[in-house]
This record gives C-alpha cells, structure tokens and sequence, in this order.
C-alpha cells in the first residue's frame, strides 16, 4: 500500500495552481494525493493517528502556523519531505541579510528589538514588513506613527 500525499497551502497565499499540477503529476504517478488548507490542518489530522497508512506531508506555504503543522505531522509518526527547509531560520530579516552577504545589493533593513525605544537615525517615509508570510507592508511617514505601530502590533511580535 503506498503512502499518500499531502500538499498543504494556504488560502492566504496564490499557490493552488501550483499545488493542482504537483497533484497531477503525483496522481499521475499512481500515488493517492490530496490538497488541504493549512488554516483546516488541524481540524482534520490533529490526534488522528491513522498507523494503517502513513502520510507524506508537503507543505507548500510559508504562513506562521506551518512550523506547528509540520512539528504535528511528524509527531504522529508521518513524513515531511521539505522539514529540513521548515525548521530553518528563515525570517524575512535573516535571509536579506544573508542576501547581501553574498554581494547582492539589497535595501537597508533594520531588525526592530521590541525592547529598544530609540529610533535615531532614521530618515522617513520608509516601509515597515511584517516577518510573516503574505503579511503586512505599511509606510512610516514620522516617529510618532512608528511608536504606535510598534506599540500596537509588540504583543503580536509581528514586526
């Protein structure tokens, strides 16, 4: 009996026209596949252990739950073939910068610490991106907004 598949996405993201031609193929291929939405994730496997047929996870999302989803997976006993790319650091900051050590010019970039409240330096407007997946962009026109924005989203850590 083969394993299925699973190819997860996210609503919040373009990625189902991708995921329908990897489910072509892989059905193609004589294997039982089936797309499901992160967002639906847990509704569907959480604690349901099924040790008749083990099932292969491949998460085609980068959301903020992905880490937890997949964590789930392989705690049930089930393979997710792109783990090693999950469980990296990979945050929007870290991997720019890691850009720009190889030589590519990328814009100046900042990494807001939530306890520092000195914001000298910084010429305005400039752009604020969430660290998220298919977040938020926001414009910082003065100070006074950036303080509320950092303020308001600290507990969310979104920024």
């Amino acid at each position: 009996m083969k394993a299925e598949i699973i190819i997860v996405i996210s609503r919040k993201e373009r990625f189902i026209n991708g995921a329908k031609l990897i489910l072509k193929q892989i059905k193609q291929d004589g294997f039982e596949c089936q797309i499901i939405f992160i967002e639906d994730y847990f509704v569907i496997y959480n604690g349901k252990r099924d040790k008749r047929k083990k099932k292969i996870f491949y998460f085609l999302t980068n959301v903020e739950d992905v880490k937890k989803c997949a964590k789930n997976a392989l705690q049930e006993g089930h393979v997710v073939v792109n783990k090693k790319y999950l469980f990296k650091k990979r945050s929007k900051f870290y991997l720019q910068m890691s850009i720009k050590q190889s030589g590519v010019n990328v814009p100046k970039s900042v990494c807001y610490k939530n306890n520092s409240k000195d914001f000298h330096g910084m010429n305005f407007p400039f752009y604020i991106k969430s660290q998220q997946q298919a977040s938020t962009v926001l414009r910082v026109v003065n100070k006074k907004l950036l303080k509320e924005i950092l303020c308001k989203n600290q507990e969310k850590k979104q920024y």
